[in-house]
C-alpha cells in the first residue's frame, strides 16, 4: 500500500513539474525579435542581423550596442549613414562613428576612417593622416588576428584576396580564408564561394564552399545552394528532391525567424516549382510577405508587382502602392519610379 501511494504521488509530482515547465515556457524566438532560427548562432549582434537581411533588428541592436561601446555595431551604423541606407545620408555622422570605433581600438573603424582623410570626406584631404590611420588599422588587424579574432582575420584576408586593397603577392589572403572555412567559419566559406562564382571558377569548388557555409547555418550559403537548383545547375530538381526538401525546410525556419534572404530564395523557388514531390504547393506570396514584414525592400517591391498584376491575388492598385511606398522608403529607387508612373 505504501509503495502504491509513493508511485501515485510520484506521478502527480511529475505531472505538476511538466505543467509548470509548459506554463513558464517561452519561445526562444518570436517574430518581433528573432533574426536567426538556430540557437547556436543567436547573438545580440546588429552585424549578424544585417547580414541576414533582418533590417529591423539590425538597426535596433546596432544602436543599443554602439551606445554600449560594441564597436562592430558602431561600424555598421557608420556604414549605413555613409551610404544613406535606411538613414538619411550623413557623412559627418559616419565619420564620428568610425572615429569612435578607431579610438576604441577597432581595426575596421581605423581602416574606414583612413579613406575619409584620403578622399577629403567631411575633412580636408590629409595624406599623412590617411597613412597613419591605414597603418594603424593593419597593425590592429594583424595583432587581433594573431590573438585569435576570427572576424579580423577574415576582414584582413578579404581586403587582400577580394578587394586587392592590401598587397598580397603570395596569395596569403586566400589561404587564410580557406583555413578559416575549414575550421568552421561559414562567412569565410561564403567569401571564397562568391569569389569563385564571380571569377567563373569550377562549379564543384563553388558548391563545396557554399555547402560548408550552409552546414554552418549560414542563410546565404543555404540560399545559394537552393538558387543553384532553381537555375538548373544540378539538373532536374525532381532527381534531388530529398536534398531540396531539406534545404527548403531549413530556409523556411530561417525566413520565419527574420533572415529575409531566405524568404526571397524560397519565393523564387516556389515561383518556378509549385510542387516537388513531398514539398507542399505553397505560394511565394507568404515568403515575400514575411520578407517585407522585416523590411526587405526587394520583397516589398515584389509584393507591389504582384498586387499590380493580380498574380496570386486580386489586382489592387492601392495595396500595390502601399508596398511600393515601403520599398521606396527603404531605399529601393525603382519602387519610387513605379509610384510616380501612376501619379
Amino acid at each position: 500500500m505504501y509503495e502504491k501511494n509513493i508511485i501515485q504521488y510520484t506521478k502527480i509530482l511529475v505531472i505538476l513539474i511538466i505543467y509548470f515547465l509548459l506554463a513558464s515556457y517561452k519561445p526562444l524566438f518570436s517574430q518581433s525579435s528573432a533574426y536567426l532560427f538556430f540557437p547556436s548562432l543567436y547573438k545580440n549582434s546588429g552585424v549578424i542581423a544585417y547580414y541576414n537581411d533582418n533590417i529591423i533588428k539590425a538597426i535596433e541592436l546596432a544602436q543599443i550596442n554602439c551606445d554600449n561601446n560594441i564597436m562592430e555595431d558602431c561600424n555598421l551604423l557608420a556604414t549605413l549613414y555613409n551610404k544613406g541606407e535606411y538613414f538619411e545620408e550623413d557623412k559627418q555622422m559616419a565619420f564620428n562613428l568610425y572615429s569612435k570605433s578607431c579610438n576604441n581600438g577597432n581595426a575596421e573603424g581605423c581602416y574606414q576612417l583612413s579613406f575619409f582623410y584620403k578622399k577629403g570626406i567631411t575633412v580636408p584631404i590629409n595624406m599623412q593622416a590617411y597613412r597613419e590611420y591605414f597603418d594603424k588599422s593593419l597593425s590592429l588587424f594583424e595583432a587581433n588576428c594573431q590573438a585569435g579574432n576570427i572576424s579580423d582575420c577574415r576582414m584582413l584576408a578579404e581586403k587582400s584576396y577580394i578587394y586587392n586593397e592590401i598587397p598580397d603577392p603570395d596569395n596569403n589572403g586566400a589561404n587564410i580564408l580557406s583555413d578559416l572555412c575549414y575550421k568552421g567559419d561559414s562567412l569565410s566559406c561564403m567569401v571564397i564561394g562568391n569569389k569563385l562564382l564571380y571569377n567563373g571558377g569550377d562549379i564543384s569548388d563553388i558548391v563545396y564552399y557554399y555547402d560548408q557555409a550552409c552546414k554552418g547555418h549560414d542563410t546565404k550559403g543555404c540560399s545559394a545552394i537552393l538558387n543553384m537548383y532553381i537555375s538548373g545547375t544540378f539538373g532536374e530538381v525532381s532527381k534531388s528532391y530529398k536534398e531540396v526538401v531539406r534545404l527548403v525546410n531549413k530556409l523556411d525556419k530561417m525566413c520565419f525567424s527574420g533572415a529575409t534572404v531566405a524568404c526571397l530564395s524560397l519565393a523564387d523557388f516556389f515561383t518556378k516549382y509549385k510542387k516537388v514531390y513531398k514539398i507542399d504547393n505553397r505560394s511565394p506570396l507568404k515568403y515575400l510577405e514575411q520578407g517585407c514584414i522585416y523590411n526587405n525592400k526587394i520583397a516589398c517591391d515584389s509584393l507591389g508587382d504582384i498586387y499590380k498584376s493580380g498574380l496570386y491575388v486580386n489586382e489592387n492598385r492601392g495595396i500595390a502602392n502601399k508596398f511600393y511606398s515601403k520599398a521606396c522608403q527603404l531605399g529601393y529607387k525603382s519602387s519610387c519610379t513605379k509610384i510616380k508612373s501612376w501619379e
